[in-house]
């Protein structure tokens, strides 16, 4: 185990496994930990782990961190305040993940993360272990603890890692974030724990710019001079999105002070499958001088498409929360790499699911809550079987405006003829029960 108290030791996560997150997030992010000494580890199903190969090769290693880390968390903290655990869902409770071999393809156990989610349905920590062929058995690696604040966006995210020599779990790493007054991120701290002093110390900070339909067009990093603590223009990232703001596409730019200008060194493409879930995701990298961009990395997830995803309880899957375009529920994923001729099979990954996290209330059918078609065009039906209690349904945008309202009991159909192609977020509540969810819109 490697004890992470230094900047110059600081470990690069989230960026294995190609899922939990999402996210930014940013995400949170991204994918949203460990390895050998300078491990390259990862989120599960966060996709900012197809940056592997940049982002291990960034000589700013505390950089590095930060970039990686959002990419655990922002999605839930974009989007967890509309998230509500529902009685019948199934949680994410694990995902195992293998390393493949370049020449021969076969693939050896490597780590897996487990989750633990609160009554809400939010994740609130997360164990990775690795395997160890000496011992035969998984070894815990790393933990992480997340809090939400009263609206149920994350405030704090914080790492913990294994001392050695001592066995101890300290504190290594903590990101703080901060929300304007409709609940949307406009800040992000990036910390270190410094074990001397036993103080956390901020060397990062991000800025989220949104356009005007309030979805984030771009985010700006600075990070602080560790010689004289001037604070310094570090990055920036830029978002394309359609029409209806499902995010295609991003890329990211550093700050050069010297030639005062800003040089792009990856993009990202995304593409979703006819139903709406994200199904890959490319990463091309800047060859330098000759400006032009080469593949370097893809990530490939698979579904259960008789699955819906109201009924289905995990963690952030992308770094950012727009990115987060799923309507099923995750089964696997396929991280490969460029070698300039041919795509190598990397990593694999499964997604490990519990049985129903409680018995549904007496009065409730087997099949609880329900709300369809997904994707949806002109209208949507809730039914609520087997129950006469008082129900409500509430229709969200990407902003977290509320944009439809209506109490029902047993049964009920939305017109959404007047609602424009969008992705929105629905909560139904009746008696006990809360059950939440996306539906596409056509």
């Amino acid at each position: 185990m490697v004890h992470l108290a230094s900047k110059n030791t600081t470990m690069k996560k989230s960026i294995r496994n190609p899922v939990v997150f999402i996210a930014f997030a940013l995400l949170l992010m991204t994918a949203p930990a460990s390895l050998q000494a300078q491990r390259v580890s990862a989120q599960p199903h966060f996709g900012l782990s197809g940056f592997q190969t940049y982002e291990q090769n960034l000589k700013n290693e505390q950089v590095s961190k930060a970039m990686i880390a959002k990419s655990r968390m922002m999605a839930a903290g974009q989007q967890v305040a509309l998230k509500s655990f529902s009685t019948g869902k199934v949680k994410l409770e694990e995902s195992i993940h293998s390393k493949a071999d370049s020449v021969t393809g076969a693939t050896r156990q490597e780590f897996k993360e487990a989750y633990t989610y609160n009554e809400a349905g939010r994740m609130i920590h997360r164990d990775e272990s690795e395997w160890s062929d000496s011992l035969n058995s998984w070894q815990l690696a790393y933990k992480d603890d997340i809090t939400y604040n009263d609206r149920g966006n994350i405030s704090h995210f914080t790492e913990y890692s294994q001392d050695a020599v001592t066995g101890l779990w300290n504190p290594s790493f903590r990101m703080e974030y901060a929300y304007d007054t409709v609940g949307k991120p406009n800040l992000a701290y990036y910390y270190e724990f410094d074990l001397p002093t036993q103080s956390w110390e901020n060397y990062m900070t991000d800025i989220y710019y949104y356009n005007d339909h309030s979805t984030m067009s771009s985010m700006i990093t600075y990070s602080r001079n560790e010689t004289d603590g001037r604070w310094e223009t570090y990055c920036k990232d830029q978002f394309n999105r359609t029409h209806d703001g499902v995010l295609t596409s991003f890329k990211r730019s550093f700050w050069s002070s010297g030639d005062n200008k800003w040089s792009t060194v990856w993009n990202v493409a995304l593409e979703y499958d006819s139903v709406g879930n994200l199904i890959r995701d490319v990463l091309t990298v800047s060859d330098g001088p000759a400006g032009t961009f080469n593949e370097k990395r893809k990530i490939l997830w698979s579904y259960d498409y008789t699955t819906d995803l109201s009924l289905v309880c995990l963690p952030p899957l992308t770094w950012m929360s727009d990115a987060e375009q799923l309507f099923n529920k995750p089964t696997a994923v396929e991280d490969y790499n460029y070698n300039g001729h041919d795509w190598v099979l990397n990593r694999t990954g499964v997604y490990h699911y519990s049985g129903s996290s409680s018995s549904l209330p007496v009065g409730y059918g087997t099949e609880g809550i329900k709300v369809f078609p997904n994707p949806a065009s002109g209208s949507i039906n809730v039914e609520l079987p087997g129950t006469t209690d008082p129900a409500s349904i509430e229709l969200f945008d990407s902003a977290g405006r509320k944009i439809l309202s209506q109490k029902f009991t047993g049964h009920t159909t939305l017109n959404l003829d007047d609602k424009a192609a969008n992705v929105v977020f629905y909560v139904v509540v009746s008696g006990g029960t809360k059950q939440s969810g996306k539906i596409l819109i056509k």
